[in-house]
């Protein structure tokens, strides 16, 4: 967890003011999520690699919703066939009712191989921004 240093009442005084603005919070939400989503966009292309679905990652910036701040690491477009590459990097996930080809589940690997770099990420963001003047 990162930890804030302040010397006098007035550092406390900054630092209250930037986490009373839902603005300034939701901006700095933004900064970091957008900051992390390349390592995940990485992580996912590695583990869903050597399928030509790799080549369909992208990520979409972070937004705000009702729940909070989020962002998106997708898998868009079509390969040569025709076929989604979402579809192909479903039956990577799940697999084929026949078995073949075995599943090769990728996105909780991907999510668990980035949370700690993720989470420095976030954090090394967060706790600059923070920081008082």
């Amino acid at each position: 967890m990162a930890s804030i240093t302040v010397n006098g009442f007035d550092d406390v005084l900054k630092l209250l003011d930037k986490l009373s603005d839902k603005g300034k919070v939701e901006d700095i939400a933004k900064k970091a999520v957008d900051a992390a989503l390349p390592v995940l966009e990485g992580s996912v292309r590695g583990h869903i690699h050597p399928s030509e679905a790799a080549s369909g990652v992208t990520v979409k910036n972070a937004k705000v919703n009702s729940y909070g701040v989020f962002g998106v690491v997708t898998v868009t477009g079509r390969d040569k066939q025709g076929a989604p590459y979402a579809k192909i990097a479903n039956v990577l996930e799940y697999g084929r009712h026949d078995g073949k080809p075995p599943h090769k589940p990728w996105r909780a690997a991907s999510a668990s191989s980035t949370e700690g770099p993720c989470s420095k990420i976030v954090e090394d963001i967060v706790k600059s921004e923070m920081e008082c003047e």
